[in-house]
């Protein structure tokens, strides 16, 4: 049923094109939402997949804009989410070791208790986001923009940091640094 919305919003209304294009936009929103808020893990991870692949939350254009989405318990892992905006989601919880989410706008972002081992996060922009907790062993967050993020009790185990915009009073928070290369390219013992 959603997807049907869906695709009548993006083929019969323009949802990218539409002069009305705020109204189609916000019925899509409140559409997507709305279902987010009923869907388990695995299907909310479907419909993550289903909004990048029709370029509804790229971060250059976003369509849908899933700031206030509850994305927690998600299960997207090694999925390709580049450079997609989601920005102000509730992802609590959510699985996405193995992704690619480079250049990935995560500005805000409740990532709490996340799994985020092996992710590619190079370049992401995670300014302010809440990693409490989240577990980004292996994660590359080469060139990552980390200021304002709260890394307390977040496992960073073997992860790429080099170039990351992260201070020393944030990386002390983390629960574990064991081998990873820290932004001035030094690996922690």
């Amino acid at each position: 049923m959603y997807l049907d919305k869906m695709s009548n919003l993006l083929l019969v209304h323009g949802l990218k094109t539409s002069a009305r294009r705020d109204e189609v936009r916000s019925l899509a929103r409140a559409r997507t939402l709305t279902v987010l808020s009923q869907l388990d893990g695995r299907r909310k991870g479907y419909l993550l997949r289903f909004l990048y692949e029709a370029g509804l939350v790229s971060a250059r254009s976003p369509v849908v804009v899933l700031g206030g989405g509850i994305l927690g318990e998600s299960a997207v892992d090694e999925t390709v989410l580049s450079r997609a905006d989601l920005t102000g989601a509730m992802l609590s919880r959510v699985f996405l070791s193995g992704a690619y989410l480079t250049r990935v706008h995560l500005i805000g972002a409740d990532l709490q208790g996340s799994n985020l081992d092996k992710a590619n996060l190079v370049g992401a922009d995670l300014r302010d986001t809440d990693l409490t907790g989240a577990s980004l062993k292996e994660a590359k967050l080469a060139s990552a923009d980390l200021r304002g993020a709260v890394l307390t009790h977040a496992d960073l185990s073997g992860a790429n940091l080099r170039a990351a915009k992260v201070s020393p009073d944030q990386l002390a928070q983390a629960g574990s640094l064991a081998g990873a290369t820290l932004p001035d390219g030094n690996r922690q013992d």
